[in-house]
């Protein structure tokens, strides 16, 4: 069982996601923006990070930074956004922080969970 945190601003996002991810056996952890979940991200120990870009306190792109650049044991864990949005520029920024996969709003169950497998087999 893989241990995935999801950070997003919105609760029903975060919900369905979890329920995406329960279904298929992963433990999901919530936080609803970038700082908590950088919070999180630093107490746990996690086998991927799902985040959204558009967030109060911290982006999601800040919260990428942070990650990659931590001292954290497992700041080169994957990461994939999940985001309405999906322009070739943002996509690059995303890439050269460290985004292995993007994934638009709304998400297909199946597509997320291909990628999430897909990432999560990859790192082991």
């Amino acid at each position: 069982m893989s241990k995935i945190l999801v950070v997003d601003d919105s609760m029903v996002i975060r919900k369905m996601i979890q329920k995406s991810l329960e279904t298929n056996g992963h433990e999901v952890t919530q936080a609803e923006n970038g700082q908590e979940g950088f919070d999180r991200f630093n107490e746990g120990e996690f086998d991927l990070l799902i985040t959204d870009i558009n967030m109060p306190i911290m982006n999601g792109f800040e919260l990428v930074e942070k990650v990659r650049i931590s001292n954290h044991s497992k700041r080169t864990l994957p990461i994939v956004v999940v985001s309405t949005e999906f322009s070739d520029n943002l996509k690059l920024k995303g890439k050269n922080l460290g985004v292995n996969a993007w994934v638009v709003k709304p998400t297909n169950d199946d597509d997320l969970n291909q990628v999430v497998s897909a990432l999560i087999k990859r790192a082991s």
